[in-house]
């Protein structure tokens, strides 16, 4: 057998394998670097379900307010750069995707239901984060992936369930 026919097999059985496929859940994201080192980043969006997205435009110096578990007040800021987003089901602080003013771009991927996250005791409220506030929280806080990362240890990210 040759290395062109084995080769055709193989593709004809991922043809097949992708035919029957009738149904994907999830994202996938990637990125393309320039020659001068401009990277561009994309994502497909393989839902069966309408997120009710719109392009959202937040400005510099909106407050944010994110729940605690216990639906008491969370974690507080004001955005110090303004960003362009993605927002998911019109709620303006919960988004898939961003870009701020200072170029850090955000990209919010598929969590499993059963993601562990992290908890936030009753001393904590002040530093409680819920996940779906994550991508507002840091477009409009950090300029770039380091100072996001220094500052992502000094909050707690809960997994928010809605109690209404």
């Amino acid at each position: 057998m040759t290395k062109k026919s084995k080769l055709l097999g193989i593709l004809f059985i991922i043809f097949l394998t992708l035919s029957w496929t009738t149904e994907s859940i999830g994202c996938s994201i990637f990125r393309v670097m320039a020659k001068d080192g401009t990277i561009v980043s994309g994502r497909t969006y393989e839902f069966g379900l309408d997120f009710k997205n719109a392009v959202i435009i937040v400005p510099r110096n909106k407050t944010f307010l994110s729940p605690a578990p216990d639906d008491s007040e969370g974690i507080k800021w004001k955005t110090k750069y303004g960003y362009v987003a993605v927002n998911v089901f019109g709620n303006e602080a919960a988004i898939s995707d961003g870009l701020n003013e200072a170029g850090l771009s955000f990209g919010w991927l598929w969590y499993e239901s059963d993601m562990e996250w992290q908890t936030a005791g009753p001393k904590e409220k002040p530093l409680a984060l819920a996940h779906f506030m994550f991508g507002s929280w840091v477009l409009g806080n950090f300029s770039s992936v380091e100072e996001a990362v220094k500052e992502i240890r000094k909050v707690k990210v809960f997994g928010y369930k809605n109690p209404r």
